[in-house]
């Protein structure tokens, strides 16, 4: 995540402002638990490689036979939401349709990377080439916003409820793999995902985010509040 808050410090430049921002972001655009257990990135890795084998045929299975696993790249793009895959102005401008249309945007921005990457890969058959181009190619390729814009938009027939929907179909299968690989690798005594601290954690500080707008509403009475009580307790340690 400091990739991402790292993006906002630097558009937004006032950390008060770019922490209700990064909230904003985990609160309302990305899945309530995208980064718990990293279950939804794994979700949506899963509703990419399906929209690649439909809609990128010819390298998908150029990619397969190469023997090249695309979630070994998507999934960083993924985690950094594609800031640190790209050079800022192209990265702030995917970052500006994913704040106006939702997280649509990052795969449509994938697929829009995709079909500018596509010719360079399909006339790679060696492993290390195909993945260094994957890998730092975008950054040195992709100068121009406008272009990635206009590879985007052949890809607007994908909507945010197509994902949401895609979303509940492939979680239970995801949390069933998750599930199978603590059961085959640990001791049958291991709690589940969801009794785990850091998901306890987590759901905690999403609640904590939900009251965040009631609670800035009232931040200058808090700190007011909170002045009054230490100059009460430095009186008393008087």
């Amino acid at each position: 995540m400091n990739y991402l808050a790292a993006m906002i410090v630097r558009v937004i430049g006032d950390e008060e402002e770019s922490f209700w921002v990064f909230t904003n972001l985990f609160e309302t655009i990305l899945p309530i638990d995208y980064f718990c257990l990293m279950t939804e990135i794994l979700v949506d890795q899963k509703i990419l490689i399906q929209i690649l084998q439909k809609k990128k045929t010819k390298l998908f299975k150029h990619l397969q036979n190469i023997g090249l696993d695309f979630a070994i790249i998507s999934f960083q793009w993924f985690v950094c939401l594609l800031s640190a895959n790209l050079t800022k102005e192209v990265a702030e401008t995917i970052w500006d349709f994913l704040f106006l249309e939702g997280s649509v945007a990052i795969f449509r921005a994938i697929m829009g990377i995709l079909t500018m990457l596509e010719d360079d890969l399909l006339q790679q058959d060696d492993f290390s080439e195909l993945y260094q181009i994957l890998d730092s190619k975008p950054k040195e390729m992709i100068n121009s916003p406008e272009e990635l814009i206009s590879n985007m938009i052949k890809f607007r027939y994908i909507k945010q409820k197509s994902i949401d929907r895609s979303r509940e179909k492939y979680r239970p299968l995801i949390l069933e793999e998750q599930r199978s690989v603590w059961s085959d690798n640990s001791s049958a005594d291991l709690p589940h995902p969801s009794d785990s601290s850091l998901f306890k954690r987590v759901k905690l500080l999403n609640k904590f985010f939900l009251l965040s707008k009631a609670m800035r509403n009232s931040r200058e009475e808090a700190l007011v509040n909170a002045n009054d009580a230490s100059i009460t307790l430095k009186d008393k340690i008087k």
